[in-house]
């Protein structure tokens, strides 16, 4: 037990570190977090983002399934996960290649999410989490010249800032049939899943219009703030077939162990009205400094932010703690999204794909641990909901990762691990003046297990 939470304080605390280390860092400047809600992030383990992005017909006793509610009704073990991420973007347009002034490069990394989960019973799990839901951040300037007045009096600059990130708080509850010795719930077990979520966080869109060549001139500036405060759920289901093989040595004696499972997800997200507050200010600005307020105030202007409907679908199909294969796609309609102002946004849907291999079984505690390495390879193809120009700019990318053990004890059912995804992706083009977004993404996500958490002890 000592040595478990050994493990446990040094990865929280390196957790912790990294966090601090990068708060200051530079944060990620890209043009596509404008529309929407901003850049949707991912919620999924660093299991599941290495294997293309996967989960919907996940399911398993140690794990806790952002991606799908359903699967809480199979966990057996106490579970702490969390986990840090670091990504890196590069933009690049038309002309990018000739004049480094259209480069752009940036980086960032922090804390991502906190999910603990909980088995109430053989049939009931639970769980809370802390996730990220979409952030915005950029910083973008566009230069517009009026040919009709004489040298550069007619420039304008048009400085485009957003920043800001809404969050979910999550309590999730799956139900399952418990498997049977014998009978229907022998090779067959169905589960349900809810999670309720609260959505809350603030997102500050600026744009500020400058005459940078007329001295004293005074500059526009347009602000509108959203904040959100409210619930949404979402919905899951999940099927799985046993299939068992005789281990006995004994061909006259019956002795049967799980040799594949056969699983097949849905999850749902219903069309979602969530409260929010509207700030919107346009002012004359001398500088940095207000001069006056132009047009209509509106002091936090109580509106209904839209969320689209959303749902997908899954199957899963695995040699339990030897390889493991899953496909997802999902669907949603984004253009039915509102959030207060001109959205033009596109319904879109995702695919994808991932594989986990683990080489060498071992239940043993461990001495090599880099000899028992999960290894995840995925992809995924996503048709985007952002449309520019009336052309939708697909984001599509390559996922791999691997699993390392970090404490591993049977006996006492306690375990530790680390999983790391590493995620290569591309979005829009340089035509008709776009901007393609090349990005990097790594996360590092740690799990702790505790099978005891619910035995009563006679002895200490």
């Amino acid at each position: 037990m000592l040595q478990l939470k050994k493990v446990a304080f040094l990865s929280l605390l390196f957790t912790c570190l990294f966090s601090a280390l990068f708060a200051q860092s530079e944060q990620e400047n890209s043009p596509y977090s404008f529309f929407g809600p901003g850049d949707l992030k991912n919620t999924l383990l660093a299991k599941q983002r290495a294997m293309g992005g996967v989960g919907i017909a996940s399911s398993a006793v140690q794990y806790v399934n952002p991606a799908n509610p359903a699967a809480l009704g199979n966990l057996r073990f106490a579970t702490l996960h969390t986990g840090i991420f670091a990504n890196a973007h590069w933009l690049r347009n038309s002309q990018s290649a000739s004049n480094e002034a259209f480069l752009n490069n940036s980086f960032n990394a922090s804390m991502e999410y906190l999910m603990i989960g909980l088995p109430i019973t053989k049939w009931w799990g639970s769980s809370i989490s802390l996730l990220p839901y979409a952030s915005t951040s950029y910083n973008l300037l566009r230069f517009v010249t009026n040919t009709n007045l004489p040298d550069s009096l007619g420039t304008e600059v048009f400085n485009f800032i957003g920043d800001g990130s809404f969050y979910q708080f999550q309590w999730g509850n799956g139900f399952a049939t418990p498997l049977q010795k014998e009978g229907f719930f022998k090779s067959n077990r169905l589960a349900l899943g809810v999670h309720s979520n609260f959505y809350f966080g603030n997102r500050d869109q600026t744009i500020v219009i400058q005459k940078p060549f007329i001295e004293n001139s005074l500059d526009l500036r347009e602000v509108q703030s959203l904040k959100l405060n409210d619930f949404g759920f979402k919905t899951g289901f999940q099927y799985s077939k046993y299939l068992f093989k005789n281990v006995s040595a004994d061909p006259e004696v019956v002795k049967e162990e799980i040799s594949r499972i056969l699983t097949i997800g849905a999850s749902f997200n219903a069309k979602t009205n969530i409260n929010a507050k509207r700030d919107y200010v346009l002012e004359s600005i001398l500088g940095n400094r207000p001069i006056d307020t132009i047009g209509e105030f509106l002091d936090r202007e109580n509106i209904t932010v839209v969320l689209p409907m959303q749902f997908g679908v899954g199957i899963n199909y695995k040699k339990p703690g030897i390889w493991e294969v899953e496909a997802n796609y999902e669907r949603m309609n984004w253009s039915t999204y509102q959030d207060g102002r001109f959205n033009n946004l596109a319904d879109a849907y995702r695919l994808s794909a991932g594989v986990s291999v683990k080489p060498v079984r071992s239940n043993a505690v461990l001495t090599n641990r880099f000899s028992v390495l999960n290894y995840y390879v995925g992809g995924y193809y996503y048709s985007n909901h952002i449309k520019i120009n009336e052309i939708v700019l697909p984001d599509f990318g390559l996922t791999l990762g691997f699993g390392l053990p970090l404490y591993n004890n049977l006996k006492f059912k306690r375990l530790a691990n680390m999983n790391v995804s590493l995620n290569i992706g591309s979005r829009g083009n340089t035509l008709d003046s776009n901007v393609r977004e090349t990005y990097f993404k790594a996360n590092f996500g740690f799990t702790f297990n505790d099978g005891n958490w619910f035995v009563q002890r006679r002895y200490e």
